[in-house]
């Protein structure tokens, strides 16, 4: 019988693979022997909220962050879930909270850039993008989202000037 360790490992390749059902079946038996173990918890609740239950993903991910408040991972991630619900207010401080645990996070940055962008902190999001590429030089999507930013702040600075 495998241990969480070996479990765990397969469900990841599953859940990475598109497995969905058997990847989440994998992590409910982990969690059936340790209902604790935050990375199965952490995982499921990512798997959630990618299926479109962004409310199971919130309670999931919370408990994996109670258990060990040390994971940047978990942070982002809930961040990305309470976006999911529409709570972006929570989920710009579960960005940063996922930035304090580990401050050159390229994916925490580019998550809390793209929130700030979406509600028009175009300053604010530029230099999460910046923050971002600093720490990962090769994220596309982000290369892509700084040069609209910056585009549009200089569009706003001609309009300031006229």
């Amino acid at each position: 019988m495998p241990n969480s360790s070996e479990l765990l490992s397969t469900a990841l390749s599953r859940h990475k693979a598109g497995e969905f059902s058997e990847a989440a079946s994998l992590y409910r038996e982990i969690l059936s022997k340790e209902p604790q173990h935050a990375d199965a918890l952490h995982l499921l609740g990512v798997l959630c909220n990618q299926l479109g239950s962004p409310d199971l993903a919130v309670e999931l991910i919370t408990k994996s962050i109670e258990i060990n408040p040390r994971v940047t991972e978990y942070h982002n991630n809930l961040g990305n879930a309470l976006k999911a619900r529409g709570d972006r207010s929570n989920a710009e401080k579960s960005y940063r909270c996922a930035l304090a645990v580990n401050p050159h996070n390229a994916d925490a940055h580019a998550n809390l850039g793209i929130l700030l962008e979406e509600q028009g902190r175009l300053e604010e999001a530029k230099n999460c993008y910046q923050r971002a590429l600093r720490a990962a030089p090769t994220m596309l999507l982000v290369q892509l989202s700084l040069g609209n930013v910056a585009v549009a702040l200089g569009i706003a600075s001609l309009a300031s000037n006229t």
